[in-house]
């Protein structure tokens, strides 16, 4: 996991700008952040992590992931000729790989003091990882088919040591607006509300976007509680307060920001809801305008249970 200052131009272009042998032959490729709506619902659960599912996901992946190859854009044949080209697809996949890592980490979080609310801490996701001795993880299943994010399955909220007071507000400085792509929104805040994922909530989601039971339109095919990634896509919605500029949090705007953003948010809410925090103060913080001490963590519902 990277630290949390935007990649400069040139590492950007170093890590869009890419030569692919293909057929035994060089290929200039120019890849792209594909948005959300375009690769995370192709995530896989078991038992369709086998073929032919895998090569039907990954093919479509590459269409949204690279831009160009030889200054042209990308069609399903060519993306067919690189899925039977063991060694272009694996300098493909290993690229795209390192693309969304350098970027999705990049996320500054802001903690509010929840005493004077009146100062945030700036903190990264590796902030978290390392206070909260968080067990690493790959968006990738051997650099090749995504996981199902977090999101997609409701996780219990982890212990939190009693009568210590939890951030008021964690705002999230989106990793898009650091590596300069082209967004919907800059920032967002989850809810403080500790029920925002709760099994009420997230049914009256689910009856709001995608009511059980009518077939959604075709433009929207994925938008069913049988697909991973745009569960987590509405569990993203419904756990969001905001989004700046205004727009009201939806699978729809979801769906809208690039991935790296998304993978972003899905890694922090994992890591401030769902991991316990463990003693002996690590992750605590102190106010730098009333020296009051908080954990920049989301509150977890009563009763509460273990993370598993």
């Amino acid at each position: 996991m990277n630290a949390g200052v935007g990649p400069s131009p040139s590492v950007i272009d170093r890590l869009t700008a890419i030569t692919v042998p293909v057929a035994g032959a060089p290929r200039e490729v120019r890849l792209r952040v594909p948005t959300t709506s375009q690769v995370i619902p192709l995530a896989l659960e078991p038992p369709y992590r086998a073929e032919p599912h895998i090569s039907m996901r990954l093919q479509v992946e590459l269409v949204h992931v690279v831009s160009t190859m030889d200054g042209a854009p990308l069609s399903f044949a060519d993306a067919r000729r690189l899925l039977d080209d063991p060694t272009a697809l694996a300098t493909l996949l290993g690229a795209r790989e390192a693309l969304i890592d350098a970027l999705a980490d990049r996320g500054r979080v802001r903690a509010e003091c929840p005493i004077c609310r009146a100062w945030e801490a700036d903190l990264s996701l590796l902030w978290y990882v390392l206070a909260l001795d968080a067990p690493p993880w790959r968006r990738y299943e051997a650099g090749v088919l995504a996981w199902p994010p977090f999101l997609s399955d409701p996780r219990p909220a982890g212990r939190r040591p009693p009568g210590v007071p939890i951030a008021s507000r964690l705002s999230v400085e989106l990793p898009s607006a650091a590596g300069g792509l082209p967004a919907v929104t800059t920032s967002v805040a989850f809810a403080a509300d500790p029920q925002a994922l709760s099994a009420e909530h997230e049914a009256e989601g689910w009856g709001r976007w995608a009511p059980w039971g009518e077939m959604p339109p075709r433009e929207r095919a994925e938008w069913r509680r049988g697909n991973a990634g745009f569960r987590a896509m509405l569990r993203l919605a419904l756990a969001l307060d905001s989004l700046e500029p205004a727009a009201e949090p939806s699978p729809e705007s979801v769906g809208a920001m690039p991935v790296v953003d998304f993978y972003c948010l899905d890694a922090l809410y994992h890591l401030a809801h769902d991991l316990d925090v463990p003693e002996g103060g690590r992750p605590l913080l102190r106010c730098e305008r009333c020296a009051g001490s908080f954990l920049p963590v989301l509150a977890a519902p009563e009763p509460q249970e273990s993370s598993r």
